[in-house]
This record gives C-alpha cells, structure tokens and sequence, in this order.
C-alpha cells in the first residue's frame, strides 16, 4: 500500500539524522517533526498553487523520498553506523527488561486496536475526518459552509497527515496510526527530557514506562483525536528548548519552532502549555552574560519565531479571511468568562476531580469528594456548575466514575504519583533549582489552563500535555529508589489492563461476556441503562456497523449507514445535508464522496451561511432538522421518501 511511503520517509530521515548525530531516540524526534512539517508545507503549497488530490500527493512524497535518499547517500561509512545503532539499542536497554517488556506489550496492542478499529469517536466523526473529505471533494483547503463551526475554524495538523494516509490508501484504514505514532515519539521525548535534567538510563526508562502507561494516554493511542499528537510536540518543544538554551545551536532553534509551531498547528492547548517554557527559554536568554551582543542568540530566536509562524500562516491567513480572527473564534465557545480567584479555584478543584473518580459501593468515594467541593463552593460563592466557567448550556458538575472511554477516562493512579513524588520532593532539604523550575513551569501550565478554559466534563483528555511533562518530574524524584521502584512499575502495568482490553470504543475483551461472568457472584440488574451501554461485543468479533453504531444503540450512526444504501440505489448524483451541529455526516462522506457524488451542507446558518453556494440545486437533501412531508429550498419542493429514526431523505419534485 501506498502509506508504506510515509513510513519509508519517516525511516529514512530517521537514518539521516541518525547518521549525523548518533542519537537514537532524538533521531526519531526529528524524522517525526521533519516529515511533520513537510506534510503542512507541501498540503499549503498544494492548496495555493496547484490541487489537493492522489496524484500531487503522490508526487511529492515521491520527491521527499528521492531527497531524503541523496542525502543518505552522501554519508560515509554507512554499513558501519548502522551495525553501531544496533549496538547502541542492546547498551540503552540492557537491564532495562522491568520496564521494557510492559511498554512494548502497551505499544503492540494499541498498535493493533489502532490498525482493526474503525474511526468511531464522536468528535471524528462529526468534524475531525468530515472536513477531510470535504477538502478532498474541493481539492483545496479552503473554509466551507458548515453548520459546525468546528469544520473550518479548528486547529487542522492532525487531519492534515489523516488527509495524505486517506489519499494514498484510499480509505481512514490508517487514521488512528497519527496518535499512535506520537504515542511511541511522546514516550521517546518524555525519556529524553528526562535525560536532559540529568536522569540517569534507568530513570529514564523509568519515566517511559509511567507516560505508557497513563490512561488516557493509552486510550488516546488508538484514537483519531489530536490530544496525544498536541502532546507529543509539547514535550518536543520543552526538549528542544532546554537543548537550546545549553548550546544556543540554530539546528536545536529550528526543532524548537518547529515542535512549538505544530503544537500550535494542531490544537489549541499547544500555546497555553508551552507558554511557561517559552518564559524560561527567556530567563535563561537573560542570565547569558552580554546576550544582547550575541548574533547567534538573536538569530536563533528569530528563527524560533519565523519558524513557528510560518507553519501556521495558510491557517492563520483561511480564519482571518472568513472570521478576521487568525484563531477563528475558536476559543469564543470555550473560554472562561468569569476571571474572578473563586472562578480559578472552582475551575482548578473540578478539573482535578476528574481523575479522582472511581466505582464504590454507594458511590461512596465519588460522594464523599463531591461534598467537600459543594462546601468549598458554596464558601467561594460560586455555583459549581456556574455556566460562565462551564462548557455547554445544561451541563451540570459531577464527578465522573471509572471510565474506560476515550474521553472521560481519568489518570487516577498517576494523580496520586505526582501527589507523592511534589510531597516527597519539596520536603527534602537539599533541590535542584532546575528540577524544582521544571516543577512550576509544569504547574504554572495547568494553573493557566484552568484560568483560560472552560470546565469541561470530558476535559480529562486536555490535560494530556501536563501528565506527560509532570511524569518526567515523577520519574527524576523516584527513579532512584530502588525499594519503590519495582512495586510501581508493576502497579502501573497491571493498572493498565482494563485500559487495553475493555477500551470502551473498541474492547478486545467483550463486555457482555464479563456481564455473563459477574452474575454468577453478584445481582445485576440487566434492564439497566449504564449497563446496556456496556455489553459490546469484543472488536474482534464486531461487524464493522455494530462498532460505528455501538451495536445499534447510536440511533443518528445507524440511520446514516442506512441513508447511505437509499442514495446509492436512488443513483443520486448530488445531496444536500441539512444538519445539526453535531451530526456524524463523515458516515456520509466517506461514502458517498469517494463515490463521486457532490455532498454540500445547505441551510447553513450564521457567519459561513456567506460560503454557501448560490446555484447548488441537490437532486436530494438529507435532513436531520426536519420531519415534514415537504420542504422547500431555492424555491424548489423536496418531497420526504424516507423518514428514518434520526434522518429523513428528500427528493427534488
């Protein structure tokens, strides 16, 4: 298959970099962040100059290729640095079996979910992979109409690279492997970061093995989302800053713009994480004696800059054209609008929250917390579902139970780790300025989080980038000791299983079966609504409709893989999409599109209704806003042919 030419270019600037600097696991950095940011410039220059389609894709990684290979071909000594890098993986990982084995089984199995599993994440479905196909159906990237404002006006790198894999292997087959593959550079970056503050080998195995196995993480890995892609550049970006502020080199300035630029490319987190690191990249600019005479120092963060926003320029410029916002409002729905301490303090306790909850008798442990923060409210007084710190009109507070879903899963066990490690380390007597810096910046990242951003009930994700950063901490304050050490790893890898076996989205161990099991110990009530939801069939034996519809419980996934058979025997030539915000249309448009028929959505409202085309007259319209027998659009009746549960189809009379 043609995505094997991704892969290929990934390993080839990973021998290049290899070959120059002999650093295994910086080398994989690079080639990731290298082919990362040809994918964004190559997509731009394709969208202004030419067409976004197989062929110019094709093309170009042809040409990356054949660039990538003269350059190897100028090394020296090439048989002999290769038989080197095997040398240099036995010497990092000799001893190093405790952690090892449990990361590569984590990668192996994420890897396989990633690689069976349909798309089936609520936000990949609604506008992550939907606004994919409606810029291949275009062939540029330009805004479209959309009644989901997250279409268009969304940070797009992660969709970027799902765009090049869907074009060369004609089909989302190999869309989950974007997060899988910043899975595996997160848990590189994450040990070099640790190395960089002085960890020794094992400590930085160490830390791997405690950024494998976070949950969320975990179940990030094997989804079409760009929290864990986001992340793996924040750590990218902290790496390279460090390195650059120890050697002030161009070559660790460009990887720093580069892995700041693509964090911000991908999603919006990306600023508000790696803001504090960009502080201390300044602090440590001004303690260099007579940096202001340093050419060097200025060009590097000239660099630093150009880099950064040149990546983002093509977005920045589609949002600024439709929204006169480089961001395009993207925040507007999201950030908080009271700024007030007792907002803060509400916000950073609730966040928090959502990994401390777990299943008990009663709901004991989730109740005895809730009480605390209902009187810690009520003292603020603020309420706890105050809607101007709370995302989404109804949503009401609560903390959530243990979940194995991609996105309320918290990270319980590591909370309590970083409780531990920040308890442990602050009351020794004896710190290490830097380490205790790293400490803040982490903090002060969290803290601006929850001062800028809404409070989210499936926020839990957002905080990917901070539990990765504050792992490598956790790492440096425990990884020598001995006593503690293997009792944690061993914790933490079992913890993990429910996470990889019963992910929610794609179990590889069925839920109904554990059902089955757990009656003949306990009472359960079968007509309960929480357990319907979990008796799923393992992804193993799931048809591919029972994984996209959860089994038939998705009514709105079911009617659109019904709505998609009616069309296709109608031989309707174009359809209009008159939807909700949230509708899944990419069960629509990865059918219908490849299929050569125009799909558009109509009846757009607000600020992109301008991007609505005049003279689109559809031959059917797909509905989700009405139920009637007739509708009228452009002084045209349509006619309902169908009335499904969630859609209904009409004719053009």
């Amino acid at each position: 298959m043609l995505i094997f030419l991704i892969l290929f270019a990934i390993i080839l600037a990973f021998f290049d970099c290899y070959f120059n600097s002999k650093r295994i696991r910086e080398s994989l950095l690079k080639a990731l962040l290298v082919n990362a940011v040809s994918i964004v410039f190559s997509t731009e220059i394709l969208n202004v100059c030419f067409k976004i389609n197989f062929v110019n894709i094709l093309g170009f990684w042809i040409l990356l290729i054949c660039f990538l290979l003269v350059r190897l071909s100028k090394h020296t000594d090439k048989k002999e640095k290769a038989l080197a890098l095997f040398e240099n993986i036995k010497k990092e990982s000799t001893g190093a079996s405790l952690f090892l084995i449990p990361i590569f089984i984590i990668l192996s199995i994420t890897l396989f979910l990633a690689l069976i599993s349909p798309v089936n994440n609520t936000d990949s479905l609604t506008y992550h992979l939907s606004r994919i196909m409606y810029w291949l159906q275009d062939e540029h990237l330009s805004h479209f109409a959309t009644n989901n404002h997250r279409q268009v006006a969304y940070n797009i790198f992660s969709e970027l690279v799902i765009l090049h894999l869907y074009v060369l292997g004609k089909s989302d087959f190999a869309a989950n492997l974007v997060q899988w593959f910043s899975f595996l550079g997160a848990i590189a970056a994450c040990s070099l970061l640790i190395k960089q503050l002085g960890g020794s080998i094992k400590t930085q195995w160490f830390g791997a093995l405690i950024v494998a196995t976070i949950p969320m993480i975990v179940l990030q890995a094997t989804s079409t989302q760009n929290d864990l892609v986001v992340s793996f550049f924040v750590v990218c970006g902290v790496y390279f800053s460090f390195k650059y502020v120890q050697e002030f080199t161009l070559e660790n300035a460009i990887y720093f713009g580069l892995s700041l630029g693509l964090a911000e490319l991908t999603k919006g987190t990306g600023y508000i994480f790696l803001f504090p690191f960009c502080l201390w990249l300044a602090y440590r600019v001004l303690l260099k004696k007579n940096w202001w005479k340093s050419s060097k120092i200025w060009t590097g963060l000239i660099l630093i800059v150009l880099v950064s926003v040149a990546i983002n320029l093509g977005y920045y410029a589609r949002n600024w054209v439709v929204f006169h916002d480089p961001l395009g409002h993207a925040s507007d729905r999201i950030s908080l609008e009271n700024h007030s301490p007792a907002a803060l303090i509400s916000n950073i306790t609730r966040q928090i929250a959502l990994h401390i909850g777990m299943h008990s008798p009663g709901n004991i442990w989730n109740n005895f917390w809730m009480n605390i923060l209902l009187n810690l409210h009520e003292l603020l007084g603020i309420s706890i579902s105050d809607p101007l710190t709370t995302f989404g009109e109804d949503s009401v507070f609560k903390i959530p139970r243990f979940s194995t879903t991609e996105d309320f899963s918290g990270n319980f066990l590591h909370f309590l780790l970083i409780i531990f490690a920040s308890f442990f380390y602050f009351l020794k007597a004896k710190k290490q300025q830097t380490l205790s810096l790293f400490w803040f910046a982490c903090v002060l990242g969290f803290i601006m989080f929850c001062a800028l951003l809404r409070f989210q009930l499936f926020g839990s994700r957002l905080h990917s980038p901070f539990f990765l950063l504050i792992s490598c901490f956790c790492a440096l304050v425990i990884g020598e000791r001995k006593a503690i050490i293997k009792p944690i790893v061993i914790v933490l890898s079992l913890a993990t299983l429910p996470f990889l076996l019963l992910n929610f989205q794609k179990p590889i161990i069925s839920f109904h079966g554990l059902t089955m099991l757990a009656k003949k110990f306990m009472s359960i009530n079968e007509k309960s609504g929480a357990l319907a939801l979990y008796q799923k069939k393992s992804i193993l034996d799931a048809t591919y409709q029972d994984v996209l519809t959860h089994e038939g419980l998705d009514i709105q996934a079911a009617d659109f893989l019904t709505m998609n058979e009616i069309i296709l025997k109608k031989h309707f030539k174009s359809i209009g999409l008159e939807l909700l915000e949230d509708d899944k249309d990419y069960l629509m448009l990865r059918v219908l599109i490849p299929e050569g028929i125009e799909v558009r959505q109509i009846a757009v409202k607000g600020i992109l209704g301008k991007l609505e085309s005049k003279t689109f007259l559809p031959e059917a319209i797909v509905s989700s806003r009405s139920t009637a027998q007739t509708i009228q659009f452009h002084q045209h009746i349509y006619q309902r042919i169908v009335k499904g549960k969630y859609l209904s189809v009409y004719k053009r009379q």
